[in-house]
Formats: structure tokens, C-alpha cells, sequence
């Protein structure tokens, strides 16, 4: 979806500037104005199963950066890992001292 195709009206504000933050994001990746080189990086995103941090999973893992996504729901881990097979899911709860305790050692 591009941002053509969206109308501020017609959405909530937060769809609307959702969609204007990621098509942003995209561009500057496919031009290469950022120019970190990512490939074969491994990279850590807490809370990456939905919204805008599922949607940095998605193009993390199409430049060929090694992804690990952690969350409290197994069964949103699950469905990220269906969605990209390579991967990685780890279940913690930062909120709480032994999840955060649990994913520095699992790190």
C-alpha cells in the first residue's frame, strides 16, 4: 500500500501517520539514503509482533539481517515465526526482572 492510497479522512489519524511513517522508512531504504549495511547483522526487536515493529522484522529480514523478536505471547511469536521462517522468537517479559534476567542470558 503506498501512501497515494490512503486518505486522512477516512482513517484513524494513527492508521494514517502509521502508513505515512513506514512508506518514509521504505523509501529511504530502497534509495539507500540510509546507508547502513545490515546484511548479516543480527538484530534484537522487543515487542515485534505487531504494528510497526513486525513491519521492521519484515524489512530487516528482506535485506538479510539475522532477526531475533521477543514477546510476552507465545501464540503472537508463533504467528511471526510463520510469517518469517528465519526468525527467531524468544517468549520474556521485561516488565518483569526475571523475564528481562531470562532474555540477557538467552542473548
Amino acid at each position: 500500500m503506498k501512501i497515494t492510497d490512503l486518505n486522512p479522512f477516512s482513517l484513524q489519524h494513527s492508521d494514517f501517520w502509521l502508513h505515512l511513517f513506514l512508506d518514509f522508512y521504505r523509501t529511504l531504504f530502497q534509495q539507500k539514503i540510509i546507508k547502513m549495511d545490515l546484511k548479516n547483522s543480527t538484530i534484537l526487536i522487543t515487542g515485534g509482533t505487531s504494528g510497526i515493529r513486525l513491519e521492521f522484522v519484515k524489512q530487516l529480514t528482506e535485506i538479510g539481517a539475522k532477526v531475533i523478536v521477543t514477546g510476552r505471547k507465545q501464540d503472537a511469536l508463533d504467528e511471526a515465526r510463520k510469517q518469517f521462517p528465519n526468525v527467531h522468537t524468544f517468549q520474556s517479559d521485561v516488565s518483569k526482572p526475571a523475564g528481562a534476567a531470562c532474555r540477557a542470558i538467552f542473548i
